[in-house]
């Protein structure tokens, strides 16, 4: 097999294996195709790679591989690893070289559970290391590796984050944590300076994190899906470039503001399928909101001090039943879509049995 992938690679720049059925799969320095790929090879338990300057993508899925392959630190020219859908159980540093540039490390659906570090530093610009079994991740780890602007930790096993050393995300923009068993989310002896994007969804947390001044750059804050009840909006007063929260699917029945908070980047509140009554934005200055999502939630009538403490703002209150008097009353923000309820197009029946037009064809649905 080896003589054969030598062989044939000097006639493609492309050489992939749908299925590979041997144990063992050897490339050897003369292969000179740009891109390997072993999309199915459930019996290969080892790769053994010899220096190699030509192959620049390397993907490897669906094995019985345990350890990154034999001599992968010698490619070079190496770019793009996909090890992903097998048996590997570390994350060993020592695996790369610190001359080695890769844009992507994808390391996914695997078994990892530990992340083992090395004396010097090696260049990655993403790694994705999702779907894997870590449980406790020391986020020192990441200072070895150079460069890093995306690390994607979702659906692991994580219940706790912590940072044996000081170290600071220097090109760091996305932060995915998402789909783990995170009860608090505190990064001591970490900085964030650049980061763009934190997803925190699919965990424990029961607050919004107060330590965001630490994410000077942060834009968008994912905390769907996870055990808030009380949202006290003051926690974002030092994200100051803030403008888009996401809260849905919690367990959210009061909005607060416990301080006054004025910030003029927030422009996208996501509160969907949480169990809110009413709203109330009282000492919440958001000058330039334009979108307030509630969608199934707990209305009974169409909260009344949303466009006086936010006047440029749209509401989605889909999934709600309001009494038809009540619409009735805000028959004007329904036409400029600044409220938006249950509608019907066209001849179609109100599944409520009432409601009324709000354009030539649209008919808002409510109770009579």
């Amino acid at each position: 097999m080896a003589a054969f992938v030598q062989t044939i690679s000097t006639l493609a720049g492309w050489l992939q294996f749908d299925r590979f059925h041997d144990s063992e799969l050897h490339v050897s320095g003369a292969t000179t195709s740009a891109r390997l790929s072993i999309f199915s090879a459930p019996q290969l338990r080892q790769v053994f790679v010899q220096p190699n300057e030509h192959i620049r993508e390397l993907y490897i899925y669906k094995t019985a591989i345990e350890y990154l392959p034999r001599g992968l630190r010698n490619m070079a020219n190496l770019e793009i690893l996909q090890v992903c859908a097998g048996k590997l159980s570390q994350f060993n540093l020592g695996s790369l070289s610190s001359s080695q540039r890769f844009s992507l490390v994808d390391l996914s659906s695997n078994r990892v559970a530990s992340l083992v570090g090395i004396g010097n530093t090696v260049n990655i610009g993403m790694l994705e290391l999702s779907g894997n079994e870590l449980s406790v991740v020391d986020m020192a780890f990441f200072r070895q590796i150079e460069n890093l602007t995306y690390l994607n930790l979702e659906a692991n096993r994580i219940a706790r984050i912590e940072c044996s050393q000081p170290v600071s995300f220097a090109s760091l923009a996305q932060l995915s944590m998402a789909e783990n068993q995170l009860s608090s989310f505190q990064t001591p002896g970490m900085e964030f300076p650049v980061l763009v994007d934190l997803l925190l969804a699919g965990n424990n947390l029961t607050s919004i994190p107060r330590n965001l001044a630490k994410y000077p750059a942060l834009q968008r804050l994912d905390l769907n899906r996870n055990k808030i009840v009380l949202a006290d909006l003051a926690s974002i007063r030092l994200a100051r470039n803030m403008d888009s929260l996401w809260l849905g699917e919690n367990r959210i029945t009061s909005i607060i503001c416990s301080s006054p908070v004025s910030h003029d980047r927030l422009k996208i509140i996501l509160l969907n399928k949480n169990q809110l009554e009413r709203l109330n934005f009282s000492g919440c200055n958001f000058p330039n909101m334009t979108t307030l999502a509630v969608r199934s939630n707990k209305f009974t009538v169409v909260p009344s001090n949303v466009f006086q403490l936010l006047p440029g703002v749209r509401i989605n209150l889909e999934g709600h039943q309001f009494p038809c008097a009540d619409l009735l009353s805000y028959s004007k923000e329904l036409k400029d879509r600044k409220i938006i309820v249950n509608s019907v197009w066209g001849s179609a029946p109100c599944p409520t049995k009432g409601g009324f037009f709000i354009g030539s064809q649209e008919k808002a649905c409510c109770v009579e």
